[in-house]
């Protein structure tokens, strides 16, 4: 895939799943991400606003390999990006649910 085409791909991606629940989309991302970054895309970052369930899969893979490699206040960055991501997932849980009683 290369390092420069897959954002576009994956942004492709978010909007096919866009139907699909949040919590079922972050399930599959986390997936999807895994498999980009195995085929060496360097770009997914350039994704992150596109849909909060994929903000989270991109954030947790950043995470992980910054783990590796980064400094402290890299991965100290990363996870306050990360929690605030999975607290708008549960928001948009929430709102779901409420939806679905109506």
């Amino acid at each position: 895939m290369g390092w420069a085409g897959g954002s576009e791909l994956l942004s492709s991606v978010a909007r096919a799943l866009a139907v699909i629940p949040v919590r079922q989309r972050a399930e599959v991302y986390r997936e999807i991400v895994v498999a980009f970054a195995e085929h060496d895309c360097d770009t997914m970052d350039e994704c992150l606003g596109e849909d909060i369930a994929l903000d989270v899969a991109i954030l947790e893979d950043m995470l992980n390999d910054i783990s590796e490699w980064g400094r402290d206040e890299d991965v100290d960055d990363l996870k306050a990006e990360l929690a605030k991501a999975r607290k708008k997932v549960k928001a948009e849980q929430q709102r779901t649910r409420k939806r679905r009683e109506i």
